[in-house]
């Protein structure tokens, strides 16, 4: 069996790797999901006719995520996972949905953003901002 032949097989037994556990998911609100294409392809004729018709059958999920107050052990976590574990949306892997509880294969659809938030009187150890987005992949 060729190179080629065992990346396509692999692909239907699904995602090997897991998102990390972290002590918090991400925040509900502002929790953001859609699609990653609109997959209608639209035209407008001179006369103002309009048709419109399928691009495609499948279209993937999208999903923006926001943890506000991560643990410097959590964002090393996370960071660590999104370098070496995936490289960066390189590698797929299974993603339970906090919204729906279903189990998705995903990559990253950009790279995380991380910030230091402005100390909290309830928080005196240093927390942070992440933010990501999360693309299925069919």
């Amino acid at each position: 069996m060729g190179l080629w032949q065992g990346r396509l097989t692999r692909e239907w037994e699904g995602c090997e790797m897991n998102f990390p556990s972290l002590t918090q998911g991400p925040d509900v609100v502002p929790f953001q999901g859609g699609r990653l294409d609109d997959p209608t392809i639209r035209t407008v004729y001179e006369q103002g006719a309009r048709r419109s018709r399928n691009r495609q059958t499948v279209v993937p999920r999208i999903w923006k995520l926001l943890w506000s107050h991560l643990t410097a052990t959590d964002l090393s976590t996370l960071l660590t996972f999104e370098s070496d574990s995936v490289g960066y949306g390189g590698t797929a892997f299974s993603w339970d949905n906090p919204d729906d509880g279903v189990q998705y294969d995903v990559t990253f659809g950009e790279p995380l953003v991380w910030n230091i938030n402005p100390i909290d009187p309830r928080h005196p150890e240093k927390r942070y901002r992440v933010s990501g987005l999360l693309e299925e992949r069919v």
